[in-house]
C-alpha cells in the first residue's frame, strides 16, 4: 500500500510524514545537516521538487522478474549476476547479496563472483534486496548446479595394464589404469604391435577395451595405448608389453 508524504512549510526545512512522527527542523534561519541513505535522498528530492504543500506516494520494492546467474559454476570460472526487475516509488535503490547453499558469503556483494575450493559442492544463488522509502525487498535467484573443482587436464597415476595370454585366440583386456583431473575424463583405445618389443610400433585398428589376438600377432609383441580426454585437455599412456605372441598348440 503505498504511503503518502506531505512537504510542510512551517519550518525552514520542514519535511514530515503523514502521522507527523518525523519531523526534521532547524532554528529559524539556521540549518541542519542531512545524512539520509541513498532512497530516502530520492525522497527528499522528490518532495524538494515538488515545491511547498506537495504531495508525493511512495510505493515499496517489488520484484517483477528474479534476479539471474550466467556462467559455470566451477573454481576460477567467473559467475555473472543479473539483479532482475524491480517496481517501486521511488526507484528503489539495489544491493547484492551472494550466498553458498544459502550462507551469504563474505565480502561477495558485486555483480560477479568467482567460487573458491571452499564452495565445491554447494549451490552459489544472488539474493537482490530493493529499497527505498516505502521499505525493502529480497528477491533471491535460482541456484546454480553444485560448485565443481577447477579445470584440470588428465595426469596418469597409475598406467594402463593388458591381462591375457600371449597366443593366438586368446583374449586379451587392457584397464585404463588410474587417472587425476577435472572434469570428467572419457578414455579411447590404441592395440599396436611390434616385432621386437621396442620399436616400430603400428596401429592394429582395435580401439575398444578388449582385443582377440589373430595370425599376424603371431611372434609380435602387443601393448595397448590408453588415452585420457577431458575439457581441460588430454594425454595418453602405454600399458604393460606382452609377447611374443605364440600359436595355438
Amino acid at each position: 500500500m503505498a504511503t503518502e508524504f506531505t512537504n510542510h512549510t512551517a519550518t525552514p526545512v520542514g519535511l514530515w510524514d503523514t502521522d507527523t512522527e518525523h519531523h526534521v527542523v532547524a532554528p529559524y534561519g539556521g540549518a541542519v545537516a542531512l545524512e539520509p541513505s541513498q532512497s530516502a535522498q530520492e525522497t527528499i528530492d522528490v518532495l524538494v521538487a515538488a515545491g511547498a504543500g506537495a504531495t508525493i506516494d511512495v510505493e515499496p520494492p517489488e520484484n517483477t522478474e528474479l534476479p539471474s546467474i550466467t556462467g559455470t559454476a566451477r573454481v576460477g570460472e567467473v559467475l555473472t549476476g543479473d539483479d532482475g526487475e524491480w517496481s517501486g516509488t521511488p526507484e528503489p535503490v539495489l544491493t547484492r547479496q551472494w550466498l553458498a547453499d544459502d550462507e551469504p558469503i563474505e565480502g561477495a556483494t558485486g555483480t560477479t563472483y568467482e567460487p573458491v575450493e571452499g564452495d565445491i559442492g554447494k549451490v552459489i544463488t544472488l539474493a537482490v534486496t530493493g529499497t527505498n522509502g516505502g521499505g525493502e525487498s529480497t528477491a533471491v535467484s535460482e541456484p546454480t548446479a553444485p560448485v565443481s573443482p577447477a579445470l584440470a587436464a588428465p595426469v596418469n597415476t597409475t598406467p594402463p595394464a593388458i591381462t591375457g595370454d600371449a597366443e593366438l585366440g586368446a583374449l586379451l583386456t587392457a584397464t585404463a589404469g588410474e587417472w587425476d583431473g577435472s572434469p570428467t575424463i572419457t578414455y579411447t583405445y590404441d592395440w599396436q604391435r611390434s616385432p621386437d618389443g621396442e620399436d616400430d610400433w603400428a596401429a592394429i585398428g582395435a580401439i575398444v577395451d578388449t582385443y582377440t589376438l589373430v595370425e599376424e600377432d603371431e611372434g609380435q609383441f602387443i601393448r595397448c595405448v590408453v588415452t585420457a580426454t577431458n575439457a581441460a585437455g588430454s594425454a595418453s599412456e602405454n600399458s604393460n608389453v606382452i609377447g611374443p605372441v605364440v600359436g595355438q598348440e
